[in-house]
């Protein structure tokens, strides 16, 4: 019966060990942000239509690159660019610093996924954390833009 009980004490603590390390593990060097919406309201000047979509982010601050994925729906036509654009704070504009001109659906409901490098010279972590940097997605009607989401980390 001795046998027994110290046979049972291993047992448990191993098993203990291996439900914790297959516990979820969040790693604080990945950000991430999904469901940012996408209009033509925040648009400089804005743009209202029945335009729009949603933006998730993610920030892998080890490799220091930004992956993004457009979702869009109702556009007036289809995607003529996608341009990413620093840095300025919702309701501010900026030059453009990754723009996107092929590669994409010809489609008005589709979506996108991309990067970039945030180099620390021409994209800062900073700017990024701070939330100054955005997308836009452009049509023919809409040339410099038809809904805009700003980038957003937690």
């Amino acid at each position: 019966m001795r046998f027994q009980k110290l046979f049972y004490i291993p047992v448990l603590l191993i098993a203990a060990f291996a439900f914790n390390s297959c516990s979820e593990k969040v790693d604080v060097n990945l950000k991430r942000k999904e469901g940012i919406a996408m209009d033509g309201n925040q648009l400089v000047p804005a743009v209202p239509g029945a335009w729009n979509g949603k933006l998730d982010v993610e920030y892998n601050k080890d490799q220091r690159i930004l992956y993004y994925r457009l979702n869009w729906n109702s556009l007036s036509g289809a995607p003529t660019g996608i341009g990413l654009y620093g840095t300025a704070r919702k309701g501010y504009n900026a030059a453009p610093i990754q723009s996107i001109t092929s590669g994409f659906p010809g489609s008005t409901a589709s979506g996108y996924v991309g990067s970039v490098f945030i180099d620390g010279t021409i994209l800062k972590e900073e700017a990024l954390y701070n939330g100054e940097y955005y997308i836009v997605l452009k049509t023919a009607l809409n040339k410099n833009g038809e809904i805009r989401g700003q980038v957003e980390l937690p």
